[in-house]
């Protein structure tokens, strides 16, 4: 009973320096999502564990924003999971917290995950294009903020899954695994000329912010766009 008991105090313990840690970041100062929620929700986790990968940017001046919901046009928006502002640009990220075996080509609509099912067999699964997705992300990104700031597409997929067969062809957009995202934009940083000036860099963050938090009626609004069109692709 007392090995019991020892173990459910360190567990507590253990929890405690974790929620720390957690609520020092950006993550938590911007969302203000409580750390067991994160913890209990795949996607937001995904999210939560790229920006943790990518934290250290900030003592070179980088800002972090999550969940932005920008206009898309005909009174819809567009929720971008992740960008990272600093002087090299814009890197916008799309997070997929997938597990499987995954497939797909830059031109093609659709990709696949196959997940192992029972009896030696596998399942299949569609998803959109995720390429075609944050390219739709940067486009109203920047026709919010400019097209003359630098934006570069990172694909962030699970430590959990296989890029079994995924092919890219534009040299401004990357499709990696999770364990790949610090060395990824450390090495795109040291190539990548300066573009914004510290001031241009808050400045953006200023016109951003807004969009995190739009309220109730915009973020139902869009979860009913995203399962319209959901539902419009399952016909294909």
């Amino acid at each position: 009973m007392e090995i019991l008991l020892l173990i459910a105090l360190l567990a507590g313990v253990m929890y405690l320096v974790c929620d720390l840690i957690y609520r020092s970041g950006s993550y938590f100062k911007v969302t203000k999502t409580p750390y067991l929620k994160v913890k209990s929700d795949k996607g937001i986790y995904g999210e939560y564990l790229t920006y943790k990968n990518l934290r250290g940017f900030e003592k070179r001046g980088a800002v972090f924003l999550f969940n932005l919901y920008i206009p898309s046009g005909r009174g819809e928006t567009t929720e971008i999971d992740l960008v990272m502002i600093c002087k090299k640009g814009i890197f916008v990220f799309e997070s997929k917290n997938y597990g499987g075996w995954i497939f797909g080509s830059e031109d093609k609509r659709f990709w696949h995950q196959t997940l192992p099912a029972g009896r030696g067999g596998s399942r299949k699964n569609s998803f959109y294009n995720p390429i075609m997705q944050n390219r739709a992300h940067i486009k109203h990104l920047k026709a919010l903020l400019g097209e003359d700031i630098p934006m570069r597409s990172v694909i962030v997929f699970s430590e959990r899954c296989s890029l079994k067969a995924v092919t890219v062809q534009s040299g401004d957009v990357h499709v990696i695994k999770r364990g790949e995202v610090f060395e990824l934009v450390n090495r795109l940083w040291e190539e990548m000329a300066d573009a914004l000036t510290s001031e241009a860099v808050e400045e953006i963050k200023r016109k951003l912010v807004p969009y995190i938090d739009p309220g109730e009626g915009v973020k139902a609004a869009h979860i009913e766009n995203v399962r319209e069109h959901s539902q419009k692709n399952r016909r294909f």
